[in-house]
C-alpha cells in the first residue's frame, strides 16, 4: 500500500476560474479524480492506495480537507468534463470517500511533516498534483479527524443525494444572483482581509457555505441543509456562528439561517430554542418539460 497526497487548486475554464472547492466536491460526488498526462505517480497508483486530498490555490485557506482509496489504476478517457482543457485526460476512481468537518490548515504541520524537507519553501512539495508520503505522515495528518460526511452510494441515500446535488448548484445559484435574493436584510457576501470570499469560508471548524454580512457589521451564516438531519445541520450552524461570534464578529450580532427545500417539522422543533439566533427560509425549484 502506498500513500499519496492529491491537490487541487483553483482552475480556469472557459475565462472563468473555477476555485479548488468547487472542483474537489464535484470530483468526490462523482468518486472520480482527474489526473493528466505528466502527473507525477501516474502510473503507480494502484487499488488500495490511500490518499489525502489538499486544497491549495491562491484564494483559498490551504488545509488538507478529507481522504479516499484508489479503486482503480489511472484510466484514459477523452478529456476531463471539469477542466476540459486538458491535453490528456486519465481518471481514477474513488472509494470510502471521507470529507472532513474540520479541515487541517497546513500551517500547522510545517516543520513536522518529513517529506517537506525545507519548511521556508514547503509550497513547492506541493505542486505537481500528486506527492507520494510515508505511511507516518499520511497517520500524522489524519489522526484525530472528524468526518463531516462519508460518501457511500446506496438506495437509501438517493433522496439524500438528490438533495444535496440540488442544494450544490443552489448555493451557486444564489451566489450569483445575490442581489435578486431577499434574505429578509440587505447583505453582502463578506470578505476578510486576506481576500478570502465568503462563499465556502474556511474556519477552524468547517466551511461555511456563505458567510454574509450586513450594512451594519452584522454576520449571517447561511447554511444549505444538504441532505443532513435536522440535529445535524442545527448543530453545525450554531458551531459556525460561536466561530464567527468569536473570530470576526467582536460586538457585532451572528445570526444563522438554515436554507431548505421542503418544510421540515423536525427541523422547525430542532430550532426553537434557538430561534433568537437562526432561522429557517424555504426554496423552491420549478422543473419544466420541453418537447423538441
Amino acid at each position: 500500500m502506498n500513500y499519496y497526497i492529491f491537490t487541487v487548486t483553483d482552475q480556469e475554464n472557459g475565462g472563468k476560474k473555477v476555485p479548488g472547492i468547487e472542483i474537489f466536491n464535484t470530483r468526490m460526488k462523482q468518486s472520480r479524480w482527474g489526473l493528466g498526462e505528466r502527473t507525477p505517480n501516474r502510473r503507480k497508483i494502484v487499488p488500495g492506495d490511500r490518499i489525502i486530498f489538499y486544497l491549495g490555490g491562491i484564494s483559498s485557506n490551504k488545509s488538507f480537507i478529507g481522504t479516499a482509496v484508489a479503486d482503480s489504476t489511472a484510466e484514459e478517457v477523452e478529456k476531463d468534463p471539469i477542466v476540459p482543457t486538458q491535453q490528456t485526460y486519465y481518471t481514477l476512481h474513488l472509494k470510502n470517500i471521507e470529507i472532513w468537518n474540520n479541515p487541517k490548515l497546513i500551517s500547522s504541520y510545517i516543520g513536522k511533516l518529513d517529506f517537506i524537507q525545507n519548511p521556508n519553501n514547503w509550497g513547492a512539495y506541493f505542486q505537481g498534483g500528486t506527492r507520494n508520503i510515508s505511511e507516518k505522515d499520511f497517520y500524522a495528518i489524519t489522526e484525530g479527524v472528524e468526518m463531516a460526511s462519508v460518501i457511500e452510494k446506496t438506495e437509501e441515500d438517493i433522496s439524500a443525494t438528490t438533495e444535496f446535488v440540488l442544494e450544490k448548484y443552489l448555493e451557486e445559484f444564489i451566489v450569483s444572483n445575490w442581489k435578486k435574493i431577499n434574505f429578509g436584510k440587505e447583505l453582502e457576501i463578506f470578505e476578510d482581509e486576506d481576500g478570502n470570499s465568503g462563499q465556502q469560508y474556511l474556519t477552524d471548524v468547517g466551511y461555511i457555505d456563505i458567510l454574509a454580512i450586513d450594512k451594519s457589521g452584522n454576520f449571517y451564516v447561511i447554511e444549505l441543509k444538504k441532505g443532513r438531519s435536522s440535529d445535524q445541520v442545527v448543530g453545525q450552524i450554531l458551531r459556525y456562528v460561536a466561530w464567527v461570534k468569536e473570530n470576526l464578529a467582536k460586538d457585532k450580532e451572528v445570526k444563522g439561517i438554515i436554507v431548505v427545500g421542503d418544510r421540515d417539522s423536525k427541523l422547525e422543533y430542532s430550532v426553537k430554542p434557538v430561534e433568537s439566533i437562526v432561522k429557517v427560509t424555504r426554496y423552491s425549484i420549478d422543473f419544466k418539460i420541453v418537447e423538441y
